[in-house]
């Protein structure tokens, strides 16, 4: 029974799943919900209890010193801050809250949102715009500004919008009156921490990817039979369609007209050679999660119950 529970409800949990991708219909559909929402739920006790594996193995580094405890520390405090902020504010975008539309010539308030509309007309007056750009819409001229200035609410808090979170002002300008609607970001700490932490530090470890891939590429890149010189060739001439000197050399000119290029030899190298490799070994992968898929459903593989 130990092992016998386990394989049934492996056996008619993937069996359910496949048979609602050919009989879409009640009850199939409504079992795959469920089943979607018990894996959503078995996923965050996964994500929990992995949060407390990485608290106990950096909690053991520091306790015993080992090499970089210092990082485990920083690991933590950062850990609980995000999760702190996370529980407390959520993680809700940047959204755009419309907070004013305001006709300067008269000096009159025509709609305000959460923010008192004395003090946003106090801040238009200090508005410093960052970038300007004119557009028409619905026949009218518009002139989109993006900028900083400061902003009192109600609380009697004041908050600075600077060039990293920017206030957005647009004039619609008609025959009478200039109307200005100014629309600020707001979001959660979170958030912010997600954008302007994590964002630009995934960033940074793909950055380096680049110097282990060029290393490994000149490894690898050796022409030594004639497959190898076309992967050579064709990586050579991927790589510099995807430069700016490659645009510029590499050209066949006839009465002014390019007829031949690295950067069109690219497109077309990435559109049609490596398009069909891809799929060819997309094809491939699928045969092999199929294959292994009903070794599980029928009880063959059994590597999931650890150790067999």
């Amino acid at each position: 029974m130990k092992r016998g529970i386990p394989l049934l409800i492996v056996f008619f949990t993937g069996m359910i799943w496949l048979t609602q991708y050919f009989i879409p219909h009640y009850p199939f559909n409504k079992v795959m919900n469920l089943l979607s929402d018990w894996m959503k739920i078995i996923a965050a006790f996964a994500m929990v209890l992995g949060i407390l594996n990485l608290l106990r193995v950096n909690f053991i580094k520091i306790s015993r010193k080992h090499y970089n405890w210092q990082y485990s520390i920083i690991l933590i405090i950062a850990l609980l801050i995000t999760i702190g902020f996370g529980c407390i504010q959520g993680i809700t975008e940047n959204v755009d809250t419309t907070i004013l539309v305001y006709n300067s010539k008269s000096n009159e308030v025509i709609s305000s949102s959460i923010f008192v509309a004395p003090a946003i007309i106090e801040g238009l007056k200090n508005f410093k715009p960052i970038s300007s750009e004119d557009v028409e819409k619905d026949g009218k001229k518009e002139t989109i500004q993006k900028g900083m200035m400061d902003i009192t609410t109600k609380n009697g808090k004041v908050v600075k919008y600077t060039d990293s979170n920017p206030v957005k002002r647009i004039i619609v300008k008609d025959d009478n009156s200039v109307i200005e609607t100014v629309i600020v970001k707001t979001g959660t700490v979170g958030h912010w921490i997600y954008k302007n932490l994590i964002e630009h530090l995934s960033s940074t470890m793909f950055s380096l990817l680049a110097f282990f891939i060029a290393s490994a590429a000149f490894r690898a890149f050796r022409a030594k039979s004639f497959e190898a010189m076309l992967l050579l060739g064709s990586a050579f001439i991927v790589m510099l369609g995807k430069v700016p000197i490659g645009d510029v050399f590499g050209k066949i000119e006839i009465h002014e007209k390019i007829i031949i290029s690295f950067p069109s030899i690219q497109v077309w190298l990435m559109n049609y050679v490596n398009t069909a490799g891809q799929r060819a070994i997309l094809l491939g992968a699928a045969i092999g999660i199929i294959a292994i898929s009903i070794k599980i459903i029928i009880g063959l593989e059994r590597t999931y119950f650890g150790g067999e």
